[in-house]
């Protein structure tokens, strides 16, 4: 069996470094990534967003990590429900830019995922 894949659903935000600055971009907790690796898991970064192939790009997914923000969880819900992935929605209060990957690998658990 090979690794199980799971997206973490970005979340649009403007950024603050070098010519990027002030622009919108899709960022995702660095933290939280490299919790999912470590439980030996591959990460896709989802770009937030109406997306027409969000579905056919579900059904390629073992799971989903949404931070909720209240937007994305309504966005992602409804496909994610057809396609039967599984769902994580953390509370985007709780995983914060200064979580560690120990925090967000405790976060895991409602996945399954065994984090090293």
């Amino acid at each position: 069996m090979g690794r199980p894949v799971v997206g973490i659903y970005a979340s649009a935000a403007p950024t603050d470094w070098g010519p990027w600055r002030g622009r919108p971009s899709a960022v995702a907790p660095a933290a939280l990534g490299a919790a999912v690796r470590r439980a030996g898991a591959i990460v896709v970064l989802l770009a937030p967003g109406e997306d027409p192939g969000l579905s056919g790009l579900l059904s390629m997914l073992d799971a989903l990590i949404v931070l909720d923000d209240g937007e994305a969880t309504t966005a992602v819900q409804a496909a994610v429900r057809d396609r039967g992935v599984r769902m994580l929605v953390l509370d985007a209060a709780r995983i914060t830019p200064d979580s560690t990957v120990d925090d967000c690998a405790r976060e895991l658990a409602g996945l399954g995922l065994a984090v090293r």
